[in-house]
């Protein structure tokens, strides 16, 4: 394995296999990519220092990365049988494209056409080394990236169609894992991972936190993940397409490289926009880890420039963005703050998060500059009236989904709820409502639904609380899945479906797959967007820094995983400190299990007023009781538990704020202050400003909507086989 002396963002860099990382002396500073099984599985930075704490916890989540990769399931569909790659050569030394060259000769599944695309002025020597290679030569002088590549689209003969840059160095197995990605008709688009720096990508954590471990996953760009990032700016960090990519050549009969992007600074624009177009369209764009591709560290700052102007340029020329002039003046500003907190936290301190914020602040002041300069400004592009339209979900098998209601006094919502789940896309379910102990006519509406669906089954109990009336339901079902649902809350009519083709997607590690969630008020309109989050894999950190699944209807668990952690504990309540039954469960499967995401809003939260005292009360001993157990047992995630803390007290304050309880509100902040007077500042204020600022765009976006149609929570308009009860009055 090749060692890399020089340095990158002042860390130097170097590589390790998986086996040594326990047992080898660690260098202060260093950027040290991990391989295991001859793919990297993740990154670690040892910074000033790397304690032994700090390498147990790296040691943890890479293994289980490992493990993720390895159990990565079989193709649903026939792969690509032919693959053309174009290797492009602008202004790469020509030592660099024999390097490439000899590379990709020695594939362990050798390609069946390379195009070297010539767009240098060295001709004749361009020629011998692609002669040489046994390479077709295509001649492009003068040509931008976008206009060379197209032309060389109508020479390619493969399937699939590799554009990679001359200054890669490529890993035996990259063709293949790449071909192997595409295991999904859904897959339109795959690009690899390029080291010794993945550029730009936010370690798989919590924004702000000082993680020293990056890990290498699967990551699938689908239209609402793309609408995410046209709205928020996030993570464009992540948004994939690099200097290796690969399409299916049929997307190339409807769609093609912008040639308009030619005159930018950035090499790669015109890919960054096929990327977010394809995705936009209904294609899903891929970044498979396990297709490596090495670059020299002399190129690692011109790239990363490229990369972070590339997306600046095509986020802002998005038809979405080009089309709302409010995004289009949020959007610098959103991406400036981010490089500015980002610029803060290097001044504080390297950390793999901001080893290169130099080089990307330049890059995204590029980008900027190249889309609102007048002597360089682009044309609005219109909306591409293309669109692919996805295979209908298959499924290898269809397991039974046991659906898990506990009700009480749920009269007011729980024929809402069970219309949500009646009229699932998936069909194969269970749906067992525990009535727990209600004096309203919950049990009245429930034996309505079972008389017209048999799947519908009612389970009646003394009031014994939330976890006692789930675990009852879980403890009669037959289902190879579990998916709770709260009485009061809603799905999106594709929900069970989406998340069971995650969990086969995701292989036999994963445990969970939680969905994005918006909040919706009584008469089911929705009251604020869902807040995006990408978390997956080992998630234990992430979780103990904030309940980033929300609610208890997110998620989809496997069985094997809710019997292994105990189910959900009733002990909570008995010492006064329910509510967080949930996070306990999520926590327990975590450690044992991967998680994985369904980037779409698939749940309805009802938020109803309550007792906030009384929530403030409980939430935080139940949060204290559940937390301080991992405290003692990940003493390196004390810092994230910590802000798991501010960040409940911050929801606290801006639910007491939006109440116009100003007294509950300020005994929430009072806590967290004397909780950790150093660390509350910025995480409260950044946390309160962010959710009054959504609040402020919920409350216009429902002035907008009196003089229209409010937006509800999409459900299955013909469900009208039992008759709707009234709604409670005072719902």
């Amino acid at each position: 394995m090749r060692t890399f002396s020089r340095l990158v963002g002042g860390a130097r860099v170097d590589n390790i296999q998986l086996e040594e990382l326990g047992n080898r002396h660690l260098h202060p500073a260093t950027l040290y990519t991990v391989w295991a099984d001859n793919f990297a599985v993740g990154q670690l930075f040892t910074g000033r220092k790397c304690n032994s704490n700090i390498i147990s916890a790296a040691l943890r989540e890479l293994r289980r990365a490992r493990q993720s990769i390895q159990a990565y399931p079989s193709p649903f569909t026939a792969l690509p049988s032919t693959a053309t790659i174009v290797v492009d050569h602008a202004k790469g030394q020509v030592s660099d494209l024999e390097r490439c060259l000899q590379s990709l000769r020695h594939q362990n599944r050798p390609p069946d056409q390379i195009i070297v695309l010539d767009r240098s002025s060295n001709g004749a020597s361009v020629k011998v080394a692609a002669d040489s290679a046994g390479a077709e030569y295509l001649s492009a002088v003068s040509a931008g990236p976008c206009l060379g590549k197209n032309a060389s689209i109508r020479a390619a003969v493969g399937d699939i169609i590799a554009f990679v840059e001359d200054t890669l160095v490529f890993q035996p197995s990259w063709l293949q894992r790449l071909i192997e990605a595409f295991d999904s008709g859904q897959i339109m688009a795959v690009t690899g991972l390029e080291l010794p720096l993945g550029f730009g990508m936010e370690p798989q954590g919590v924004a702000g936190s000082r993680q020293v471990t990056r890990i290498f996953r699967r990551k699938d760009f689908s239209p609402e993940v793309i609408a995410s990032i046209e709205r928020s700016g996030a993570p464009i960090w992540e948004a994939g397409a690099g200097s290796s990519i690969a399409f299916r050549k049929d997307v190339f009969n409807v769609i093609s490289f912008d040639e308009d992007l030619d005159h930018q600074t950035s090499e790669i624009a015109g890919t960054c926009d096929l990327w977010f177009r394809v995705a936009s369209a209904g294609g899903t764009c891929r970044v498979e880890p396990t297709a490596v591709a090495i670059r020299d560290v002399q190129h690692v700052r011109r790239q990363v420039q490229a990369q972070v102007s590339g997306y600046v340029i095509a986020l802002l020329s998005s038809p979405r963005v080009q089309r709302a002039n409010s995004l289009k003046l949020r959007l610098p500003i959103v991406l400036a703050g981010r490089y500015v907190r980002k610029l803060r936290s290097r001044l504080a301190g390297a950390t793999l998060s901001n080893l290169m914020v130099y080089d990307e602040l330049l890059g995204f002041i590029r980008g900027v500059f190249a889309r609102v300069a007048p002597w360089n400004r682009l044309g609005t592009r219109g909306a591409d009236s293309v669109s692919f339209e996805p295979p209908p979900i298959i499924f290898g098998d269809a397991p039974l989904i046991s659906v898990v209601i506990p009700a009480y006094n749920a009269a007011a919502t729980i024929d809402a709820t069970l219309r949500s789940i009646r009229f699932q896309t998936y069909k194969n379910l269970e749906i067992l409502v525990v009535d727990d102990g209600s004096v309203d006519q919950t049990s009245e509406i429930v034996e309505r639904h079972s008389r017209v669906d048999a799947r519908v089954k009612l389970i009646r109990q003394n009031n014994r609380g939330l976890a006692a009336a789930r675990n009852s339901a879980i403890s009669l079902s037959n289902g190879e899945l579990i998916a709770p649902v709260d009485a009061d809350d809603l799905c999106h009519p594709e929900k069970l479906a989406r998340q069971v083709s995650a969990f086969q997607k995701a292989g036999s590690m994963c445990g969970l797959v939680y969905g994005w969630s918006v909040t919706i008020d009584g008469t089911d309109n929705i009251q604020a967007e869902a807040w995006p989050y990408f978390f997956e894999g080992y998630v234990v950190r992430q979780l103990l820094a904030h309940n980033f699944i929300g609610n208890g209807s997110s998620p989809l668990m496997t069985r094997a995983a809710v019997v292994e952690c105990g189910g959900y504990d009733t002990t909570l309540k008995e010492v006064g400190a329910e509510r967080c039954e949930d996070l306990k469960l999520y926590l327990a499967i975590a450690e044992r299990y991967d998680f994985a995401v369904v980037a779409a809003p698939l749940t309805g939260y009802r938020v109803t007023d309550g007792n906030l005292s009384s929530d403030i009360n409980k939430m935080i001993r139940s949060h204290q009781i559940v937390v301080g157990e991992y405290a003692r047992r990940y003493p390196e995630y004390r810092s994230d538990i910590r802000s798991g803390h501010i960040t409940l007290a911050a929801h606290f304050v801006v639910r007491a704020l939006h109440d116009r309880q100003f007294r509950i509100g300020l005994k929430a902040l009072t806590g967290a202050m004397l909780y950790a007077p150093s660390t509350s500042v910025w995480v409260l204020s950044a946390f309160v400003i962010s959710h009054l600022r959504r609040s402020v765009a919920a409350k216009f976006k429902r002035l907008q909507a009196q003089q229209g149609t409010p937006s509800k929570f999409p459900l299955v308009e013909d469900c009208t086989d039992v008759p709707a009860p009234e709604r409670s009055q005072d719902l």
